[in-house]
């Protein structure tokens, strides 16, 4: 099942969390459905999915904000649109970390879980992929930006279709 919000509606339902080493951000537990959060061109917004059950996030449109999915479910982050901002996918649950659109911003993927960093599109970014779990690094389409493979786990970097070495 997937969930449709505004910025306005998901910040209604998550619960806001304040960060003195990073940027903040509106968060909430994954019960098993898919969200879709659009952000108009005068919004910004961060929004992050936690937990153990499955579930994937989506941050969309013209504003300014980052897709978050942590935790042992599995899942995906991915941010698109023409606004700024990145797609980070961490833990140990399954899923990948994919930013595509005119936007600038990166797709990390870190963690113990399998899954790939997917940066595509016209906007600047890098693909990385981290940590212990298996996973490759794309970066595709017209945007600048690098590929790179780092951790122990399996993987490859590749930008638009050719291997580089990280």
């Amino acid at each position: 099942m997937i969930k449709h919000y505004t910025a306005d509606e998901f910040r209604k339902i998550a619960t806001y969390r304040s960060s003195f080493y990073r940027n903040s951000f509106f968060e909430i537990e994954a019960d098993g459905c898919d969200l879709v959060v659009t952000v108009d061109d005068v919004d910004y917004i961060n929004v992050k999915m936690v937990g153990n059950k499955k579930g994937s996030i989506e941050l969309n449109g013209k504003g300014d904000g980052d897709a978050f999915r942590d935790g042992d479910g599995n899942g995906y982050a991915h941010r698109s649109g023409k606004g700024d901002g990145y797609a980070v996918r961490d833990g140990n649950g399954d899923g990948y970390a994919y930013r595509s659109g005119k936007g600038e911003g990166n797709a990390y993927r870190d963690g113990n879980g399998k899954g790939n960093a997917v940066r595509d599109g016209d906007g600047k970014g890098k693909a990385v992929r981290d940590g212990k779990g298996d996973g490759d690094a794309f970066r595709d389409g017209k945007g600048k930006g690098k590929a790179y493979r780092l951790g122990k786990g399996k993987g490859k970097a590749y930008i638009n279709g050719v291997e580089v070495k990280s």
